[in-house]
């Protein structure tokens, strides 16, 4: 078991070392001191949890449409968008507060924020083009079948 992952109790699976509870099989997990975890390691899986967000390559995973399958040896989850988005958002707000320790970690935490915005503005432009191909296919549709009750 890597260093910075929460082993879950119950069913043995890794689990990010932020989550609360197992991805896996929703049991509570023990939770590490945070303030002991390294910078490194949250700026390291913030900026996985933004790509997962932008739909970017997971490695251990796969997108899918309503979010991403998260796979770690013998485990599968599915999580949702909001999932994956509330994990960004605890990795930054975590490196937020060490930023006024460590002032030289904001120009880093910047970019970051920078990131997870595009990422948030990609989906949504991705779900209202998503949206305006189904409406054109329906309406497209909707014509044949006039077209083909009044005509044949």
């Amino acid at each position: 078991m890597e260093m910075n992952k929460l082993e879950c109790p119950s069913c043995g699976a890794p689990n990010d070392i932020i989550q609360e509870i197992c991805l896996y099989c929703k049991s509570p997990l023990t939770q590490k001191d945070l303030k002991k975890i390294p910078t490194e390691t949250l700026v390291e899986y913030c900026g996985v949890w933004i790509g997962r967000l932008s739909g970017a390559f997971i490695s251990g995973g796969m997108v899918e449409e309503d979010g991403i399958k998260l796979i770690e040896g013998n485990y599968v989850v599915n999580l949702s968008y909001s999932d994956v988005r509330g994990n960004a958002e605890k990795y930054l707000s975590l490196l937020e507060k060490r930023v006024v320790l460590n002032p030289e970690l904001n120009d880093v935490v910047n970019r970051l924020n920078g990131r997870y915005k595009e990422s948030i503005e990609h989906s949504l432009r991705k779900s209202k083009n998503e949206n305006l191909m189904w409406m054109l296919i329906i309406g497209f549709a909707f014509i044949l079948i006039i077209v083909f009750v009044f005509f044949a």
